[in-house]
């Protein structure tokens, strides 16, 4: 089939577009004009709530700093509010980060889920009922820091914060209904340190939490590090009807009583 010139230069022109990352032109990436992006990966051997990878929409909060790395730095971009999309992390004008005038690297600290209230010291509470919709993930609480860069695209290398509670149930005769489990006697309420990247629970362990459903006889979620909930009047397994059953539980490995099991961060 025979293409015209005019032809050519218009199918170009749509790939161009579609390689130009962020809605950035070549010229404003090598000058700065434009604001930064970034892509973003979750750790190596780290496993997300429903998958390794974000989903269109998600959104984080991202800090800048200039001169040294991280909060020991001068701030220079507070709490912006970048979405994911195609791909990238990007921000609307009002919060889109741009490079500095004088040339200097910016470093960079980012939290997901966003939120308002995230700051360099914070409060973070998983869901209640981690089974509706995306409570899950949205308790997911994850960090990433760079080092000082002048890249227009830097790279977020996100990690768990939280620990990942996974509950697989065998019966000698399943019940009848619907089968949800519930955590009581748990702390929901993690304080954050960005500064020293450090996540600990805060508050009296007298809440409860709806876990997830996660295949067939498996229940999961997430919960601060700091756990006292490892006994087994620490759990209930809680049908449709209002009954309430006892779990007893051991090790799958070992067999040993689950109050000895080890809590694997996620």
């Amino acid at each position: 089939m025979k293409i015209s010139l005019k032809q050519k230069y218009i199918f170009l022109s749509v790939i161009a577009m579609l390689f130009t990352e962020c809605s950035q032109t070549e010229e404003d990436m090598l000058n700065g004009a434009s604001g930064v992006c970034f892509t973003a990966s979750i750790g190596q051997n780290q496993t997300r709530a429903t998958e390794d990878s974000f989903e269109t929409n998600d959104e984080i909060s991202v800090f800048a700093f200039k001169g040294e790395t991280g909060f020991s730095g001068e701030e220079y971009a507070h709490n912006r509010k970048y979405t994911f999309q195609s791909q990238l992390f990007t921000a609307d004008e009002e919060n889109t980060i741009k490079q500095p005038t004088d040339d200097s690297q910016l470093s960079y600290v980012a939290v997901y889920p966003y939120s308002t209230a995230t700051d360099a010291k914070f409060s973070f509470q998983v869901k209640e009922d981690q089974s509706a919709g995306s409570n899950y993930t949205q308790s997911d609480l994850m960090m990433a820091s760079t080092y000082p860069t002048d890249a227009q695209a830097p790279t977020l290398m996100f990690s768990h914060c939280l620990s990942s509670i996974v509950v697989n149930l065998s019966f000698a005769k399943a019940p009848a209904g619907n089968v949800s489990v519930k955590m009581v006697n748990v702390s929901t309420t993690v304080s954050a340190d960005l500064a020293t990247a450090t996540f600990s629970s805060s508050g009296e362990a007298n809440q409860s939490v709806v876990t997830a459903f996660n295949g067939t006889n498996s229940y999961k979620a997430v919960l601060p590090h700091k756990l006292q909930v490892w006994e087994v009047r620490a759990l209930k397994l809680q049908l449709v009807t209002p009954r309430l059953y006892p779990i007893s539980f051991r090790h799958p490995a070992s067999g040993s009583p689950a109050s000895d099991m080890p809590i694997r961060s996620i």
